[in-house]
């Protein structure tokens, strides 16, 4: 009987004194207890508090951590003490993610830093599942920027690229694509997160098992592309619209940077150009500008850009990369009132002076009459500006620019304007030598500037009262006040009008006097000669009638 009851205290005493946390927390929720891991000091506190509301509250310390002998303080003898064996009581989760993308990828022997258990759930605060409301935030944010999970946390059954072989004839020809893209480490089932989830019967929607899951790892951008106007387009069911693939090819993707990528600045217009540039495309769809990729390749941007200058524009330095949108969607680059801030990357100081026009004032007011940077220089097709050239060039874009709006009687009468300042223009000294080619000509931006346009009121602008005269001195040197005030496009008083008008009808009727007395005295001095050499010709043949009837008589008499 004594021997029973002594066994029984030796069981009793050995449960109640059992190792239990808070014997744990007398020494490590000390702030600065610390000591040596790996030849580093390390810090073994743990918060008492924080502990107590985590997950593992309810779980002894000695569950976790064990091969060592939690009598035996301090425990610098225990073998692997910090190390932690999870799938003792999460079995089947370790088991499930052996073969997820992260373990993968560390078989594989990625240079990244592969997380495990602790990474995503921290050593001692485990935070409760059930309190978390956006898991793929909390868990996934401090390595991926962007993403979500697309098959949930650690459900998801791997499917070897073996197993795909065995259906599919060309899984190795394109794993050897794989092995040169920068997708070198993904699976099959990483991308083609449909045909994995669905393995027995996803052939039975072939167009859903071919497509990718780019949005997996690729979220932000995803989202970008989705309110594009080519995502837009696909999600009404238009396959036709630039997806992923599209642009950057499927399984040979090389990076942006390498020279044979798709979506390097060089090979850009062309990869545009598939599209954009495709007769059959530009007729389905109604395109509203036919071939602008070869028209971009003529033009001084595309040439900069064959040549290997790096800063000048392609296609997404204007039009955006993933976020491509048309001129009326809302944050669009090329829209009218966006247009602008897209030059200004490049083109600050001619923007800043466009930006003091009445062009610019127009615009910010809605005038959709009024001009922005394409309206002149044209979209895809802009001509470089060289000295070489240079008047040729000015006087073209004259007459397809300045003149084309200008001489617009439409939009004359819309904005209460006279509309004959261009045939006032052409008219002119200036307007006659420009039109005869004349290189030292005045053009219109030569006295209205190029981009700093403003009307004549304005105290600014460049033909303003007060600086019309600095103006022509820029052609004419020895020019004074009264000269730069004998020209305009029309006279500066009612009566002034009044006697120009007066002068260019007698000299119009003048003229026509003058040219139409000269034919008629032509005309009459034609007919007296036309009838005068007649008559002669006449007097003649008679003459030589007569002449053989005498000749005729002779012979017989």
């Amino acid at each position: 009987m004594k021997q029973f009851f002594f066994l029984l205290m030796l069981i009793s005493s050995s449960i109640l004194f059992a190792q239990d946390n808070s014997d744990c927390f007398d020494c490590h929720n000390d702030e600065s207890l610390t000591g040596f891991r790996n030849d580093k000091e390390v810090s073994f506190f743990v918060n008492e508090n924080k502990f107590a509301i985590s997950a593992h509250s309810k779980v002894k310390c000695i569950e976790c951590h064990s091969n060592f002998d939690p009598e035996n303080i301090p425990h610098k003898e225990g073998k692997n003490i910090y190390k932690v064996d999870c799938a003792k009581c999460h079995k089947t989760i370790s088991e499930q993610t052996s073969t997820d993308i992260h373990h993968r990828l560390k078989e594989q022997g990625s240079d990244k830093r592969i997380p495990d258990c602790i990474t995503c759930h921290s050593y001692h605060y485990v935070t409760p599942i059930k309190t978390i409301s956006e898991k793929t935030k909390f868990y996934c944010t401090d390595c991926h920027k962007s993403g979500k999970n697309a098959e949930g946390f650690h459900k998801k059954v791997f499917v070897s690229n073996s197993a795909c072989a065995d259906c599919h004839d060309d899984v190795e020809d394109l794993s050897t694509k794989l092995a040169k893209s920068v997708h070198t480490k993904v699976a099959c089932a990483d991308c083609h997160t449909f045909a994995a989830a669905n393995l027995e019967d996803h052939e039975d929607d072939a167009d859903l098992a071919r497509q990718t899951s780019c949005e997996t790892c690729h979220k932000t951008i995803f989202e970008e592309h989705s309110k594009s106007i080519h995502g837009l387009k696909l999600a009404e069911g238009i396959t036709d619209a630039a997806n992923c693939s599209s642009c950057h090819g499927s399984h040979e993707i090389v990076k942006v940077t390498d020279p044979q990528s798709p979506v390097s600045p060089k090979n850009l217009a062309e990869t545009c150009g598939n599209c954009h540039d495709d007769p059959a495309f530009e007729e389905k769809f109604e395109m509203s500008v036919v071939r602008p990729g070869k028209m971009y390749t003529q033009s001084v941007h595309g040439k900069h850009v064959a040549a290997g200058d790096k800063n000048a524009p392609n296609c997404t330095s204007c039009h955006g990369v993933h976020d491509i949108k048309n001129r009326v969607q809302e944050g669009s680059k090329i829209s009218a009132i966006n247009l602008p801030n897209t030059c200004e990357n490049c083109h600050k100081k001619e923007v800043e002076d466009y930006k003091n026009s009445i062009h610019w004032f127009r615009v910010q007011r809605g005038i959709k009459d009024a001009p922005v940077c394409n309206d002149c220089h044209n979209e895809h097709s802009i001509e470089e500006i060289t000295d070489q050239g240079r008047e040729a060039n000015r006087l073209k874009m004259q007459k397809e620019t300045c003149i084309g709006c200008h001489e617009n009687s439409r939009v004359a009468n819309k904005y209460g304007k006279d509309g004959n300042q261009v045939e006032e223009y052409l008219n002119s000294y200036h307007g006659l030598a420009a039109m005869r080619g004349d290189k030292d000509a005045a053009l219109c931006i030569d006295c209205h500037n190029v981009h700093s346009i403003l009307p004549s009121k304005n105290l600014q602008a460049s033909t303003n009262a007060i600086n019309v005269t600095k103006t022509c001195q820029r052609c004419h040197k020895d020019a004074t006040e009264i000269f730069s005030k004998s020209y305009s496009h029309k006279s500066d008083s009612e009566s002034a009008r009044v006697v120009e008008n007066f002068v260019s009808n007698i000299y119009f009727w003048l003229i026509i006097a003058v040219i139409g007395g000269m034919f008629v005295h032509n005309l009459l001095i034609f007919l007296f000669e036309t009838r005068k050499k007649k008559k002669k010709r006449k007097e003649c043949y008679n003459n030589a009638s007569l002449y053989k009837k005498m000749k005729l008589f002779s012979i017989f008499f």
